[in-house]
């Protein structure tokens, strides 16, 4: 990893001991990117763990304590949230598996300390699907109206029920029957994953083992084609594979032999490149020679790894790299392209491109109108 001062909120992050040389322009600029990236509650939880808060100007350290109250109240809400699914799904004997940021809390991996997030992902199995939603729908989660296209669209293009939330408490909660798009080119079995999945015993309560953590954080980083969030999500991997590797002597083979029976070894390979990049996670060099096998043809891999090195820094303009947006595109269209075969998505980005827009301007108006000769 190379230093650089403009990278100041992963500076941090990797080496907290920097901040002792740092003055006030440099604690103004690591703020800025803090709410940037959602990271200054992670960072005041670094700090603290690391003695260091004494190390923060007082004219700041209120961005870094307010920011930290916030995540303590927002994880009242998550851990109340969580037992409310829990309870509707046992009306109808299922039990859900946690996913992504209520599975770090549940877990208590060392990434939920001062992670916010705004949903709750489970995943059932398919065969409980209608079940689920049904006990759930009696339990105040409701879903917005869509119309046929957008039905179908959830219903039998991808891995997840329209969104659901709670009419009294607003929290959403998204279900899933698969871990990937129905119609995806990359083909994953969620069920596999699901059924090696962890209890949390003292809560009774299941994630996905420590290796599928990481690979289902690695999917949904680098194939949704959204990167607003892509420095927090690999941050979250980075802590993964520093807190799994050090608990788990065996971990690292687990973890690439688990990414080869999911066949999802390229993704494990890009991922495990870009931590190294961005925050020097200490991956064995045998294990990134493993995963080097699946990598692509070197023009491919070039550009890959070119757009990610882009799109994954923090959306701040003081490190934003040139190119962003091209890099941005272009994984934005090839996220599409994996996601559905091409007789189902050039329909599919055809009606959203020109029926939505009139769907909705309709709607305006409808409300409009309404409006006026109420």
């Amino acid at each position: 990893m190379q230093m650089t001062k403009k990278l100041l909120v992963r500076d941090l992050l990797v080496h907290p001991n920097l901040i002792e040389d740092w003055n006030l322009t440099d604690w103004d600029l690591v703020i800025q990117q803090g709410y940037a990236t959602g990271l200054l509650a992670r960072a005041y939880s670094i700090l603290r763990k690391n003695d260091l808060l004494k190390s923060i100007p007082d004219s700041v350290l209120w961005h870094f304590t307010s920011a930290y109250k916030l995540y303590l109240a927002h994880q009242l809400d998550i851990q109340a949230e969580i037992d409310f699914v829990t309870k509707a799904l046992s009306y109808a004997k299922i039990q859900p598996v946690f996913l992504k940021g209520a599975a770090y809390t549940i877990a208590k991996d060392a990434c939920h300390d001062g992670r916010l997030f705004v949903d709750i992902d489970i995943y059932v199995d398919i065969k409980e699907l209608a079940a689920a939603e049904q006990v759930l729908k009696w339990s105040g989660w409701k879903g917005e109206e869509l119309d046929a296209h957008d039905e179908k669209y959830y219903r039998e293009w991808m891995h997840e029920i329209p969104p659901l939330t709670h009419v009294t408490r607003g929290m959403t909660l998204d279900v899933h029957h698969n871990l990937v798009p129905l119609t995806s080119r990359v083909s994953i079995d969620g069920k596999l994953m699901a059924d090696s999945a962890k209890y949390v015993s003292s809560l009774g309560l299941c994630v996905l083992s420590p290796e599928d953590r990481v690979l289902h954080s690695s999917i949904h980083l680098l194939l949704d084609g959204e990167f607003e969030k892509g420095f927090r999500d690999l941050s979250d991997i980075d802590m993964l594979l520093r807190e799994f590797s050090t608990s788990d002597n065996a971990f690292w083979h687990k973890l690439v032999t688990r990414a080869e029976s999911l066949k999802v070894g390229r993704i494990l390979y890009y991922c495990l490149r870009q931590t190294r990049q961005m925050f020097n996670t200490p991956v064995p060099d045998d294990v990134m020679n493993k995963a080097s096998k699946y990598r692509p043809f070197q023009i491919i891999d070039w550009v890959m790894n070119t757009c990610f090195e882009r799109v994954l820094f923090p959306g701040h303009h003081s490190c934003r790299p040139k190119f962003y947006n091209l890099a941005s595109n272009f994984l934005f269209i090839r996220s599409h392209w994996i996601k559905m075969p091409s007789h189902i998505l050039i329909p599919h980005l055809l009606y959203k491109a020109f029926v939505t827009p009139v769907k909705e301007w309709k709607l305006r108006k409808n409300i409009e109108k309404n409006d006026l000769t109420g």
